[in-house]
């Protein structure tokens, strides 16, 4: 059972793969009367940040919102890429990885630095993890966040010293109900980079929060 590693250069050009992803190796899993390992990783580098223009920084992830055995995952350096094309190998799953291409080229200590007044509680999903990062015992808010978005936020939080947890979700598109893992007595602030009126984390995230 070997691993296939599929690269698209923009996420933009995920359309020309919808076909060959909906109706071949999403259905493969599952159309012949027994679940069939198809250990498959899809990888594009998608959202703004570079320069590359409009037909080059888009983030299609609602392209792909309706997969029913295939995986999403929103890259972020929490992740270990390692691990990811392990399971990915061991489960016989399939999966296309979003990565943001503003993350090319950063160094190890940037994230160090970022990360290093935070104490992280991993989550294990079907193949990646969720991520919950706390920087105080009395957090003044919970953010909810994936990808491209949670740079900034760290950032922005260690430059003002916010007490806040950041809840980074990973695999998108699972309905996931996390309200035992956050805080949500408290204000509850989304943020992502997306294209349409609604993003990822809306369909993701469980009625309960966002009600």
């Amino acid at each position: 059972r070997k691993l296939a590693i599929a690269e698209i250069m923009f996420a933009d050009f995920s359309s020309l793969i919808v076909d060959q992803l909906y109706n071949g190796v999403d259905k493969y899993h599952s159309m012949f009367g027994r679940e069939v390992n198809l250990p498959l990783l899809v990888r594009t580098p998608y959202g703004m940040g570079k320069g590359y223009g409009p037909t080059h920084s888009q983030s299609p992830f609602e392209l792909f919102s309706s997969l029913n055995s295939m995986v999403l995952i929103s890259y972020t350096p929490l992740l270990s890429y390692i691990n990811i094309l392990e399971r990915i190998e061991s489960s016989g799953k399939s999966a296309i990885i979003f990565e943001p291409k503003m993350y090319y080229g950063d160094r190890l200590e940037v994230w160090s630095g970022l990360l290093e007044n935070f104490t992280i509680t991993e989550h294990q999903g079907t193949i990646s993890s969720d991520f919950l990062l706390c920087n105080s015992n009395n957090p003044k808010l919970t953010i909810i966040t994936h990808g491209s978005a949670l740079k900034s936020i760290l950032s922005y939080i260690c430059d003002s010293e916010l007490e806040a947890d950041v809840y980074v979700v990973s695999e998108l598109y699972k309905h996931l109900d996390i309200t035992s893992k956050i805080k949500i007595d408290i204000p509850i602030c989304i943020i992502e980079e997306k294209n349409s009126d609604y993003g990822a984390l809306i369909t993701t995230i469980s009625n309960e929060i966002i009600l």
